[in-house]
């Protein structure tokens, strides 16, 4: 079973070796203004890159560049990034460590900023983990500035913020239906600010040319059902019942699970969360006879729990149809009318089977609606009256319901 096992993670690796991020249909304008159509890797970026791979057609060799050396690049339809330097707020945003200070406390740094919206009046955002920043310019402003939004503690047991973007908005954009009651509604996200870009420049009745499509991005629901084969296997460790361990052998059951999959709007739907509850069951006996006095014991399980499991899976993308994925996962485990039982001597002692949790990880493919999956579910760990740890390989069959 193991050299098995060991067979398919080895050409699964293979497989996903090959399986890359597209190269799309792009641009790159560099710091000459000279502009060059070029295949860009589509990352999706989740976090604002210093840099980017591309090739000047299918069969060239990939190339880098970097944020020095370009002054714009974009994925035609669907992502403009723009170089620039700027003075950008570095405030904590972390509740122990907030500054009492309401001012930015600004760096000058050269990044490419991501373009949300472009007319007369452009948005962008900057992100790298927690941190978030939107700037702007426009036709008359044209220098690239950040909106200002900080939170801040003033003293002990008060957070307070300071929302100067909405006051830069009045005072650089000239709008009869841009007010301080309007602008008092519009938070620091991307949704708010995007539509209100928009607005700006349909006021000003500018062309809008490009709007980032990521705004109307939403985690994606998927709901699979997951019938399945387990090889259980259960370990009794040494107790005050039994002075030598005991290995059961790994014995097959079957089960099946209902999966919900929210695909998360980043990285071109490559990540997802999954939280799948499934039925397993495995019933099993080892008997052993001792050398000396012939005396006979006997253990046996039946066990039946609901699995919870709740994880992280990435895809790496075949086809447009076809794909493989890893995924990790923690597994909280629910066992009902669960025992353990040991006989020796006509006496026979029940040890009740409680809750645990364990974790896990497999690989798999999908074609279309159809899914096949390899998992592994560690020992569980629960605390029993005696120690026991069970493990379980699952073959695992999936459809898409939707």
């Amino acid at each position: 079973m193991t050299k098995i096992l060991h067979t398919i993670l080895l050409v699964c690796f293979g497989i996903i070796s090959f399986a890359q991020t597209r190269f799309e249909q792009g641009y790159i304008i560099n710091n000459k203004n000279e502009r060059k159509e070029v295949l860009i890797k589509n990352v999706d970026w989740l976090n604002n890159p210093q840099s980017f791979e591309y090739k000047l057609d299918e069969n060239s060799k990939i190339e880098t560049e970097t944020v020095n050396n370009v002054k714009e690049f974009g994925v035609i339809g669907k992502s403009i990034y723009v170089s620039s330097t700027v003075l950008i707020d570095y405030s904590s945003e972390d509740i122990k460590n907030l500054s009492g200070d309401i001012n930015p406390e600004f760096r000058e740094e050269t990044l490419f900023l991501k373009q949300l919206v472009k007319g007369e009046a452009n948005l962008y955002k900057y992100r790298k983990g927690e941190r978030i920043r939107y700037f702007f310019n426009s036709t008359n402003h044209p220098e690239i500035e950040q909106l200002v939004y900080k939170m801040y503690q003033p003293y002990v047991n008060r957070i307070d913020y300071n929302k100067f973007y909405r006051t830069q908005i009045l005072t650089n954009f000239k709008c009869a239906s841009i007010t301080k009651s309007l602008l008092g509604k519009v938070e620091y996200n991307d949704k708010n600010l995007t539509e209100l870009f928009e607005t700006i420049n349909n006021c000003n009745n500018s062309n809008v040319e490009f709007v980032d499509k990521a705004k109307k991005s939403n985690v994606k629901f998927h709901l699979n059902v997951r019938p399945r084969v387990n090889l259980n296997q259960l370990t009794i460790d040494k107790n005050n019942f039994d002075f030598q361990s005991t290995k059961f052998d790994r014995a097959a059951s079957f089960g099946i699970g209902l999966e919900l999959e929210l695909t998360l709007p980043f990285n071109n739907d490559k990540w997802s969360a999954i939280v799948e509850p499934n039925f397993v069951s495995y019933k099993a006996d080892s008997e052993r006879i001792a050398p000396v006095t012939d005396i006979k014991s006997k253990w046996s399980v039946d066990y039946k729990a609901i699995d919870v499991a709740v994880g992280i899976r990435h895809y790496f993308f075949l086809s447009s149809q076809s794909k493989i994925f890893i995924n990790g996962m923690f597994v909280p485990t629910f066992a009902f009318d669960s025992a353990l039982t040991f006989e020796r001597n006509n006496t026979t002692t029940e040890i009740e089977i409680g809750k645990g949790f364990n974790y896990g990880a497999g690989i798999g493919y999908t074609f279309n609606k159809f899914t096949g999956e390899i998992r592994y579910i560690s020992d569980i760990k629960r605390k029993d009256d005696i120690g026991n740890s069970y493990n379980n390989i699952s073959f695992i069959i999936g459809y898409n319901l939707f």
